[in-house]
């Protein structure tokens, strides 16, 4: 998932169509979940950007992709957002070494933070996470998590 140099990437000029499919309850309950968050993000903050289709070409890779929302926490600094139902792993190494090299390359002056936000925890999440009312204070380069339970 690691993007190799050179990279270049900006706003997709399309929307991808996929054909349609049935979804599982589970899936669902994430779709459902995500769109709650999104809702709240754009309550907090001035300028969020829900799911922007973006488009990418690496070396040996290239397509386009959909970060569940960017926010912009400054003029200059943006949240990359990842929204699960529950807490997933794999979902630091996407933020930092896939959508952010991405956004980085689209906002080449912008400061990066990279979030999590879950409605289920799991032992292996953090065990500090920060809450969706403080994200103005995100760390630069850092990635944390957020549980959220939509209330």
């Amino acid at each position: 998932m690691k993007l190799r140099p050179p990279l270049v990437a900006k706003y997709a000029d399309y929307v991808p169509v996929f054909p349609v499919q049935q979804r599982t309850a589970a899936q669902r309950a994430g779709i459902s979940f995500e769109k709650a968050v999104q809702k709240r993000l754009q309550l907090l903050h001035r300028r969020v950007e829900v799911g922007p289709w973006l488009y990418y070409k690496a070396a040996r890779k290239g397509g386009v992709c959909q970060p569940d929302a960017l926010l912009w926490l400054a003029d200059d600094h943006i949240c990359i957002v990842e929204i699960k139902l529950s807490w997933m792993r794999p979902v630091r190494k996407k933020l930092l070494e896939f959508y952010g090299p991405i956004v980085q390359a689209i906002y080449p002056e912008a400061r990066l933070s990279f979030l999590q936000i879950y409605k289920n925890a799991k032992p292996q999440s953090h065990k500090k996470p920060i809450s969706i009312y403080a994200l103005g204070g995100l760390p630069i380069n850092k990635y944390k998590e957020c549980q959220w339970l939509g209330l």
